[in-house]
């Protein structure tokens, strides 16, 4: 995994620098390792205002920005007024059109005009019918978690480059797993996928590295490895994650 630089919270113009998924990940997965380490200290030996408490404390206030910062906003595309505009303005060419009979030279420019207008206009609006990390929140598989919970979950899928329709489908899969994931006899692996073990398990264990370590021990305590149809789906975006790495 690349190297992240965690200390540039500031860009050359002294505004709030725009920090990628990845960065942001990594602060926040620090800042719950320190925190577990402030809860571990012992409160005689290391009390309020000693030198291993305050220089946990000093990270996380300086990650904080970094692990907390604002996404950037998601295109809106054209306005409801220009998306009028547009229609109006169509019609006014559409309406010159059919003044002129066909294979007229002007009426051919018009229907060129137009085409370039359509292009340009829709050109400026989000990919109609694709996925994004938006409708993950509003997906119902992740509506009883909370906003945190689906932050944390967008952010995985973000930094690991999984896709929104990926990230989707593999919380819709633990939420209906998750229960009998907790109870169910273990799943034996090896056994269940043979000969393709080794591989399956290593792209498996690469989508894991992805999750946030707090994310991961719930995961685990969950009994994750029980679940089929969860395993099967992070393994398969390991597979696809280690063919981008080559």
């Amino acid at each position: 995994m690349e190297a992240i630089d965690l200390n540039k919270p500031i860009s050359p113009d002294n505004e709030p620098a725009q920090h990628t998924p990845a960065q942001r990940l990594a602060a926040r997965s620090e800042i719950g390792t320190l925190r577990a380490e402030l809860g571990a200290l012992d409160s005689v030996r290391y009390p309020e205002g000693h030198a291993e408490r305050t220089r946990r404390l000093d990270r996380i206030q300086a990650l904080s920005p970094i692990a907390y910062a604002p996404e950037p906003a998601a295109p809106t595309g054209p306005t409801w007024r220009e998306h009028r505009q547009f229609r109006q303005e169509n019609a006014e060419l559409r309406r010159e059109m059919d003044l002129y009979p066909e294979n007229h030279p002007v009426r051919a420019e018009i229907v060129g005009e137009l085409a370039a207008r359509a292009a340009d206009f829709h050109g400026r609006e989000p990919n109609p019918g694709a996925v994004t990390w938006q409708d993950f929140d509003r997906a119902p598989s992740t509506q009883q978690w909370t906003s945190h919970e689906r932050s944390e979950f967008r952010l995985w899928g973000e930094a690991s480059g999984a896709t929104p329709t990926e990230a989707i489908v593999i919380a819709g899969a633990w939420e209906q797993e998750r229960a009998a994931a907790q109870t169910s006899e273990p799943i034996d692996w090896k056994q269940r996928w043979g000969a393709d073990y080794e591989r399956k398990h290593a792209a498996f264990e690469r989508a894991l590295k992805q999750i946030p370590d707090e994310r991961y021990a719930q995961f685990a305590d969950a009994g994750l490895r029980n679940a089929p149809r969860t395993v099967e789906l992070l393994a398969a975006l390991g597979e696809r994650l280690g063919r981008g790495a080559r």
